[in-house]
């Protein structure tokens, strides 16, 4: 039987699984300044250090006969902190067969949106939606999300 692991997030990084602080991308900060991560700092777990999260999380990868990322971004990411997997990750984008679009009859001046995922902090989209539901509305445009 074979182990595959799906970077579904980024939780084999970083227990802040999405690499947002305070509304603000880390950009792996842990790489470069391991004492001013934000993981060390909060020790918002049991594990001592982001070193000590990582190396565990090294393990377990090292273990596994598949990894599998969803996007050529995530790969990459993943690869800035364990370059050694780099040809053992192999990318399939998420598909989207099992979804039945059909054209939506809407009125002029009428928008509808669908969001797929979480955008709940801001630098995931949620400034960006309350800012065009602002727009629409000072602009009459009904909007349906």
């Amino acid at each position: 039987m074979e182990l595959e692991y799906l970077f579904h997030d980024f939780h084999c990084i970083c227990p802040g699984i999405n690499l947002i602080w305070n509304n603000t991308y880390c950009d792996l900060k842990c790489l470069r300044e391991k004492t001013n991560c934000h993981f060390n700092r909060r020790r918002a777990t049991s594990y001592k250090s982001i070193n000590y999260w990582q190396n565990s999380w090294h393990k377990f990868l090292s273990f596994c006969d598949k990894l599998t990322a969803f996007s050529n971004s995530t790969k990459e990411l993943i690869c800035r902190v364990y370059p050694e997997f780099k040809n053992k990750i192999t990318i399939r984008p998420h598909t989207m067969l099992f979804c039945n679009y059909k054209p939506i009859n809407t009125q002029k001046d009428e928008l509808r949106i669908g969001i797929i995922g979480a955008v709940h902090e801001i630098l995931k989209g949620e400034l960006i939606i309350k800012e065009f539901q602002l727009y629409c509305k000072t602009r009459k445009i009904k909007l349906f999300i």
